[in-house]
């Protein structure tokens, strides 16, 4: 079995890495490739393997973000950083190793968070975000450090013989010919906050990408690793046959699959239903 026929989406907390094979867990750029082809995906939240380690350097704040090789968050760390990040009294921060940390700053996008230009919903908040328009192809409209951090999470920007790009077929999927979603935003820990709690050692958050449910965004900013949410990556021999089926995950799957042939009663119905817990679940989701 190839590796591509080979990943599955599973369900759980972010300690649920431990059952994918090395290096398979998904990083964002990849979950987003597959929900182009594979529908059902928009409607997952997702764990990605991505990391957001910040760090004071120069006597300023400087964000690395990686995944896979370079990855803080592995089968031997999460344990750890799962208690970490959920213990208050530590910040929520998962503090690695300094071996860690130095392989992570090795092989990182490196971005000096003040180039990010980060924009704020509120002044009060420990984050920012950059937002990205969807009807920008080439992220001709983002300053270098935008557009670096913008192709790490959503897709390579290099063109193919077609003159399209990873990132350019995101962004067309998202937008949807202008039925879609028109800015997609890609939130992160500001400079002043990590001047704050980094001054002992660095501090990471895990990584987060939203659904689609008329907007979307990605989180480099999560301590709330406890949530259900999805995960993608092959699994390991022996953890397969675990994966029973969810008549209620197979349900949800029928209904993203058939959506063009739900009656207009049986549309609004499932609205009626779930307008309650998608309000609820969105605004749990935004403050972890």
């Amino acid at each position: 079995m190839s590796l591509e026929t080979a990943v599955e989406t599973i369900h759980g907390d972010i300690r649920s890495i431990a059952r994918f094979v090395k290096d398979t867990w998904q990083s964002s750029a990849e979950v987003t490739k597959d929900r182009i082809t594979d529908k059902p995906l928009r409607n997952e939240w997702t764990y990605t393997d991505n990391h957001a380690l910040n760090d004071i350097e120069e006597g300023d704040a400087f964000l690395y973000f990686g995944s896979k090789n370079s990855s803080i968050f592995r089968a031997d760390t999460i344990i750890e950083a799962f208690s970490q990040l959920r213990d208050s009294s530590k910040g929520n921060y998962y503090r690695p190793c300094s071996e860690d940390v130095a392989k992570a700053k090795q092989t990182s996008l490196r971005l000096r968070i003040s180039d990010l230009e980060l924009e704020f919903d509120n002044e009060s908040d420990n984050y920012g975000y950059i937002e990205v328009d969807t009807t920008d192809l080439t992220g001709s409209n983002l300053n270098e450090s935008q557009r670096k951090f913008a192709e790490a999470v959503y897709g390579s920007m290099e063109q193919d013989a077609e003159g399209k790009s990873d990132y350019s077929r995101a962004m067309d999927m998202l937008n949807d010919n202008g039925n879609g979603i028109e800015t997609v935003r890609i939130y992160t820990l500001k400079k002043e906050t990590v001047l704050r709690d980094a001054k002992e050692s660095a501090v990471a958050r895990a990584c987060r990408l939203s659904n689609f449910d008329g907007n979307s965004f990605f989180i480099a900013n999560v301590h709330g690793v406890n949530n259900r949410n999805a995960l993608r990556g092959v699994l390991k021999v022996g953890e397969a046959d675990e994966q029973k089926a969810d008549p209620l995950t197979e349900a949800y799957t029928a209904v993203c699959n058939a959506t063009d042939r739900l009656s207009d009663a049986q549309a609004f119905g499932l609205y009626q239903i779930l307008l309650p817990r998608i309000t609820d679940a969105a605004k749990r989701q935004m403050t972890q």
